[in-house]
């Protein structure tokens, strides 16, 4: 009986120094943002070699940062580290507690590649009513699945999200006299958002 758990306890040991190298993380860290903006958060992972076919994770953003949407669906995307027959889909969802729930999986058991790369894409919007300053997003329920259906179970990764002002592009001053220009220095009629009226920046809600 002894023997039998010293071998149990060996096999655990290596089953998690197999895994130990294995890394997941978010580009860019931190996410600098300015009101209004789109931005992508890749989701990273660093495999050592284990023959990973799934995973299943949450992203929560600093409140008010929400999943892009396109006819209703989180924009997302794999990234490029999968192999070039590759039939891995990702489902998205958001759920109640204002997290984003993504599971990639492959219906043929295909594996994620080795190495260090991108294994999601996701796409945010940036509210034009976002104070500037410093916040935190997470991710959490980090759960990588191997061929052989072994489940890894990663930390929860907290990255910054740094809200900075937005930038204003320069308008001519030939065109700083009068009119009403967006940050772009195109001229527009008033618009909600972020307005150069006679060279002053005027923000309409």
């Amino acid at each position: 009986m002894k023997k039998i758990s010293i071998l149990m306890v060996a096999f655990v040991a290596a089953c998690m120094s197999a895994f130990a190298d294995d890394v997941v993380s978010v580009n860019p860290n931190p996410l600098q943002v300015s009101p209004g903006d789109v931005v992508k958060l890749e989701i990273v992972f660093e495999n050592s070699g284990g023959n990973y076919t799934a995973f299943d994770l949450d992203i929560s953003m600093p409140e008010g940062i929400s999943a892009e949407l396109d006819e209703g669906e989180i924009v997302c995307d794999k990234g490029d580290l999968y192999g070039k027959k590759d039939d891995h889909t990702i489902q998205a969802k958001s759920l109640d507690s204002g997290a984003d729930n993504f599971m990639c999986f492959s219906t043929s058991s295909k594996t994620i590649s080795s190495g260090k790369g991108v294994v999601l894409v996701v796409s945010y919007k940036v509210p034009e009513s976002i104070a500037t300053g410093e916040y935190t997003g997470k991710l959490s329920h980090i759960t990588f699945a191997t061929v052989d259906e072994k489940e890894v179970e990663f930390d929860d990764v907290e990255f910054k999200v740094l809200v900075v002002p937005t930038k204003i592009n320069e308008v001519p001053v030939s065109k700083q006299t009068k009119g009403i220009y967006n940050v772009s220095g195109q001229q527009v009629e008033m618009q909600k958002g972020i307005n150069i009226v006679d060279g002053k920046k005027v923000m309409v809600k």
